[in-house]
């Protein structure tokens, strides 16, 4: 009897971590929960399979009796209901996984299999625990199941059932939150099309050698037609135009042999062109070329192409010939599709600021996707057409934006080797507007002074969206420290992009770094990196009211854009508020910021401990890179009942009037909290959003200085309403007050 329930006894099995994961999980660092789960699923298999033999032995011999006999009994039946729990968090966690990666289809096949399993899964565990004599037992656990015994003894299948439902009602919610950054999710019903005027002389050989296509801006980022979910392979389209044809290109990645493109014009109420509501043309290319081409005289909004009908008849204009030219090309797996549509087919003129509307497609097999969300397998109704606009310009290309976000960044101390150690760790994301190409991420850590170490990570051919690694971003050091300094290069095709992450307080290097000055506004130097100091005023009260002011020279070339992650459109000039590395933008709670945003307008914002705020702001597009300009932010918190901010630009008022929040009404005044944070130069609090930019002349202000235009001065001095003035002719030191110091770097 020994030889059978002494293997239970020697399988490494935690029942802790079998019946309450979460609570193991966070307070320890697995590099791969689902492999020990798994492991515990073999662990107590192989124990329930020897204790099965020695309860077949019992009940033939009766072997054990009294206490011995009921401790067997208790081990005999949690082990099995260790075994049966251990499988459906096993199965738990690989669905996680799945979510993590996007793979729907596992996700689909995990659940599918699970919800089988623990029906025949409930019928063993009733009969097992049905056999076993409770007043024979040893230990008479409770049902409230607060510790591993009374947990594993008395298994709720109803539980796991439920757990199941919610994954299989979430996951798909769950994929597309991690595969679609909130910032496309809120575009999506708004995208637009953008035809380039033609730059140069394009010749339909399917090669896309041209300029303009090179300086075209690509629609990408297609959705599948099914589901709300980005296509899996990449798919590029690019649309120009002259007096003469519309042109089309598309670049097709992993093609299979077996794709077709579909593109589709259309006049409705939202395009100002010529033509009979609801009339359309579509051309379908398939790789030996055009397929079908297809002229809709009418085609109610409901009506569905190729003849079906949902709402209305689609009236199609019989022995319509398309005079399109179209070639493809195949190189490796990219498909290329390059067509000149001839204006003239189609009855109506085009020209700058015109548009009309359109929709672009790819198929392959019974699965397609599409630039808009049609919401339906194969439904391209004229409802889902998205707006098309002819462009005055000839070349639209931005740069592609990068942004950088780490979630719950954590910096603590535990044993490593056989010292203290240091661990960072948090949850990363990485965002851009468009897919990146041969991408890797390279983070350096330091203490703030000395190297710590590298490491390197995401070798990655293509990076959609929204990328998350499927394990926690974890660094560990074997010394106690107060704090790292993180330093992410991102390298892809497109471009390199740096980020710099602080994990608890990093040392101040005592030296100045390079760049730290550049040319002033007058004949002294001006200053070029973040800086931060200690605030400044009266500290019992909060400042009622007061003008921050500056001499800026922007060195952002970036064209403003509404869409995609802010990556280097977004810089933070001055930032006053809470310390939340978790929230690194955090500029909406007892805050006053100052941020030249992705629209081309420079916002200044005020916000109360309720998350209530104040705003001005001022479109400064036509801002040239290298110039300088006088800015002048001033409030008063409490202007006649209400709250006041201008902005003052090169001397003149340019704000129009005091914003408020949407749940606020701007009729009242904000109430900040009475505390004091330091003020940010160049960056948000935390290092991020970076201005690219010079500043110069810094002067606080205990009141509001300009109550008609003025003519800036180069040089600004000090006076008893001076809270705080700095000119940063190569140096940190306030004139005003005298011992005042500015920090190179952000406050966090």
């Amino acid at each position: 009897m020994g030889d059978l329930v002494a293997p239970a006894f020697g399988e490494d099995i935690s029942h802790a971590f079998i019946a309450f994961p979460d609570k193991i999980l966070e307070r320890a660092d697995f590099d791969n929960p689902l492999a020990l789960m798994q492991g515990q699923v073999q662990a107590t298999q192989r124990a329930a399979l020897s204790l099965d033999k020695a309860r077949v032995l019992q009940e033939g011999q009766s072997i054990l009796a009294g206490e011995d006999l009921g401790f067997f009994l208790n081990m005999y039946l949690m082990t099995h209901g260790a075994h049966f729990t251990a499988v459906h968090r096993a199965r738990v966690l690989e669905i996680e996984q799945a979510i993590k990666r996007g793979d729907r289809e596992k996700c689909e096949q995990i659940l599918l299999q699970s919800q089988k399993d623990l029906k025949l899964a409930a019928v063993s565990w009733q009969k097992i625990s049905e056999g076993v004599v409770k007043k024979d037992l040893m230990y008479h656990y409770t049902r409230k199941r607060t510790n591993p015994h009374s947990y594993l003894s008395n298994l709720d299948f109803a539980e796991f059932e439920k757990e199941l439902e919610l994954l299989a009602g979430g996951y798909e919610q769950k994929i597309t939150e991690r595969s679609m950054p909130s910032w496309f999710l809120r575009e999506l019903p708004r995208r637009r099309l953008n035809f380039v005027r033609r730059s140069d002389e394009i010749v339909i050989d399917g090669k896309l050698a041209e300029a303009t296509w090179a300086a075209a801006q690509p629609a990408s980022n297609f959705i599948r037609n099914d589901r709300l979910q980005l296509e899996a392979r990449e798919t590029q389209v690019r649309l120009a135009y002259d007096e003469k044809n519309i042109y089309v290109s598309f670049e097709c990645h992993d093609a299979d042999g077996k794709d077709r493109v579909t593109f589709a014009l259309a006049v409705n109420k939202k395009a100002p062109i010529k033509g009979k509501a609801g009339e359309s043309w579509q051309w379908v290319v398939g790789q030996s070329g055009v397929q079908t081409a297809t002229h809709y005289k009418e085609a109610p909004y409901h009506a569905v192409f190729g003849g079906k009908k949902i709402d209305g008849q689609a009236v199609i204009v019989e022995n319509w010939r398309s005079k399109v030219k179209v070639k493809t090309a195949l190189a490796g797996k990219v498909w290329t599709v390059e067509m000149a549509i001839p204006i003239d087919e189609l009855g109506f003129n085009i020209r700058a600021g015109r548009s009309c509307v359109s929709q672009l497609s790819r198929q392959s097999g019974s699965e397609q996707v599409s630039f808009s969300y049609l919401e339906g397998g194969g439904v391209s109704s004229l409802e889902h057409f998205t707006l098309a606009e002819f462009s005055t310009e000839e070349k639209t290309l931005t740069a592609v934006q990068v942004g950088l976000e780490i979630a719950g960044l954590e910096l603590r101390h535990e044993t490593i080797g056989s010292g203290a150690g240091t661990v960072i760790k948090g949850d990363l994301s990485l965002l851009c507007d468009r897919p990146l190409h041969d991408v890797k991420i390279e983070v350096t850590a330091s203490d703030g002074q000395r190297p710590l170490g590298e490491l390197s990570f995401a070798d990655q051919a293509t990076l959609p969206l929204i990328w998350r690694p499927d394990k926690v971003f974890v660094m560990r050091f074997a010394e106690e420290l107060p704090g790292v300094v993180g330093r992410f290069k991102v390298t892809a095709k497109e471009g390199q992009w740096e980020f710099a992450r602080r994990f608890g307080a990093p040392r101040r290097s005592g030296e100045l770094p390079e760049g730290l000055y550049t040319e002033g506004v007058g004949e002294e130097e001006a200053l070029n990196l973040p800086v931060h100091f200690p605030s400044v005023g009266p500290a019992s009260t909060p400042w009622a009211e007061g003008t921050i002011e500056f001499w800026l020279k922007p060195g952002w070339q970036s064209a403003p854009r509404l869409e995609g992650p802010r990556g280097t459109l977004e810089h933070a000039l001055i930032h006053m508020g809470p310390i939340r590395p978790d929230h690194p933008t955090l500029s909406n709670v007892n805050s006053l910021a100052l941020v030249h945003s992705s629209t081309g307008h420079l916002s200044a914002t005020l916000a109360s401990s309720r998350y209530r705020h104040r705003a001005a702001s001022v479109n400064i597009r036509d801002w040239e890179a290298g110039q300088w300009h006088h800015v002048a932010m001033q409030w008063k918190l409490d202007d006649g009942g209400r709250t006041t901010v201008q902005l003052y630009l090169d001397g003149k008022l340019s704000s129009a009037q005091t914003y408020a929040s949407p749940k606020d009404t701007a009729a009242e005044p904000l109430q900040p909290s009475n505390f004091r944070p330091p003020i940010q130069i160049g960056s948000m609090n935390t290092g991020v959003r970076p201005a690219d930019a010079a500043m110069d002349e810094l002067r606080i202000s205990s009141v509001r200085r300009y109550q008609e235009d003025f003519e800036p001065s180069e040089r600004l001095s000090g006076d008893d309403k001076t809270l705080a003035l700095f000119h940063f002719d190569k140096q940190l030191e306030a004139e005003v007050p005298r011992g005042l110091t500015a920090t190179v770097g952000a406050v966090q």
